[in-house]
């Protein structure tokens, strides 16, 4: 409902666009989802504002000096100041300049056990005219993707940022069984779903005359606007939900922003396509009796929405970042392996296809799995060193999760976070033990265990 010009709903699965993944509790987690991830890429945009103000003064100072006023005289730093003003302007300059979000709050009414998302309005939305219009994704389900070449030029910036990659899809990827799709944040979905009349000319019409009202200029050339099943797909950056509106006001608007990172690889069964790092720790893995209870097959429900935090996505890109300065070092002695630099499909392990070329998906799949297995075998381990160390002192719930969170850890490996400090624990002891007994503390080392 709207009241006072904000839009309100319920983070419930209204539609059954949840059914497969847990209904209307995965609904209220894609909402928090969407909302974390409108700061984050409003974060990346004020940094990129800042960035391009920075060097348009500094090029602006360089360029009165004496030996540079005629302009004759541009040093490679003045050069480079100027290209990354250049590159941000897209992030600050014009009302159609930038990527622009909706003001979005959570309430959560834990009396009610219901969480309340509440909206801004895109201007226009509500208007009988065509006012709005959609020019990237897709509406809802069975709809083909539509884009036009600006809106896809600044998904493109802000996924190379969050190390997302750019994968052609099919051009329906979202099926009209509602088992078969997910269609979004149930808030932003429904915001959406309002503008299903004002957005009629993205869905039919002239395709290109929805490009070159957007864009306001020549049609499309990064994405050109999909219609129907085209064999090639077509070529998207992140997640397949997302949609892009151009409200009355001229600013490009994203909706359904629901994941900046794929599905955490752990939280899906090996036989699905998942690390099985959780069916290894529910056997025992040699752990002795303190592996973690984990149903051998997790719930859908938790899967679909358990995606990795970006921060672990940065993390990873360091690191192979780190991988590639050492590797003429350590190239010969064995000790790592090529340097992984590829950006992530945010579409991978979903319930559509998350690219038309069945290798590359292969490929994507596999190194998703490879960035939620280096959280598992080393993200993990190294957190709980740095606690048993005193290094990090989580004093209650709030410091824990952001202590968590920093190094890209989400709430829901805590059990797994209990089961590592217990093995630290063991080892203490063990440790205690030989150190008081002396010489016989071989003896002693092994009988509490």
């Amino acid at each position: 409902f709207v009241f006072n010009n904000t839009f309100f709903s319920y983070g419930v699965d209204g539609k059954d666009a949840y059914k497969v993944m847990g209904g209307d509790e995965a609904a209220a987690k894609s909402a928090r989802l969407d909302f974390r991830n409108v700061a984050l890429l409003e974060q990346f945009q004020l940094g990129a504002t800042q960035m391009a103000d920075s060097c348009e003064t500094a090029f602006s100072d360089d360029a009165t000096s004496p030996e540079s006023k005629d302009g004759s005289s541009l040093d490679s730093a003045q050069a480079a100041a100027q290209a990354a003003a250049g590159a941000a302007a897209t992030q600050s300059g014009g009302p159609g300049g930038r990527l622009c979000t909706l003001a979005t709050s959570l309430i959560d009414l834990p009396c009610a056990g219901r969480r309340l998302v509440a909206q801004s309005i895109i201007p226009g939305i509500l208007s009988g005219d065509q006012l709005s219009k959609l020019v990237y994704g897709a509406i809802e389900h069975g709809v083909p993707l539509v884009q036009d070449s600006e809106m896809a030029e600044l998904f493109a910036s802000a996924a190379q940022h969050f190390h997302l990659a750019s994968r052609r899809v099919p051009s329906v990827p979202l099926h009209n069984a509602p088992e078969e799709a997910d269609a979004g944040d149930a808030a932003s979905a429904a915001n959406a779903a309002s503008a299903a009349n004002a957005s009629a000319a993205a869905g039919g019409g002239s395709d290109a005359g929805g490009g070159s009202d957007a864009g306001g200029g020549s049609g499309p050339a990064f994405g050109e606007q999909v219609k129907g099943g085209g064999a090639g797909g077509a070529l998207l950056c992140g997640a397949v939900e997302v949609k892009g509106i151009i409200g009355s006001d001229g600013r490009k608007y994203v909706l359904d922003l629901l994941r900046l990172a794929p599905r955490d690889a752990n939280w899906l069964p090996g036989v699905l396509g998942g690390t099985g790092n959780w069916e290894a720790a529910e056997a025992g893995s040699g752990r002795g009796k303190i592996a973690p209870k984990m149903p051998k097959k997790p719930p859908l429900g938790n899967n679909h929405v358990a995606v990795l935090r970006p921060e672990v996505v940065q993390r990873w890109r360091r690191r192979q970042q780190e991988l590639a300065a050492g590797a003429a070092r350590l190239a010969g002695e064995g000790h790592l392996g090529p340097p992984d630099h590829e950006p992530l499909n945010a579409n991978v392990f979903m319930p559509f296809k998350a690219c038309v070329d069945e290798s590359q998906a292969r490929e994507d799949e596999s190194r998703a799995r490879a960035v939620a297995s280096w959280l598992w075998n080393a993200i993990l381990p190294a957190l709980t060193s740095e606690v048993r160390r005193g290094s990090i002192a989580p004093m209650d719930g709030g410091v824990l999760v952001d202590a968590l969170h920093s190094f890209g850890v989400n709430v829901r490996y805590l059990g797994r976070l209990a089961t590592l400090a217990k093995l630290e624990e063991a080892k203490d002891a063990r440790t205690a033990d030989a150190s008081c007994g002396g010489g016989g503390g071989g003896g002693g080392a092994g009988g509490p265990e």
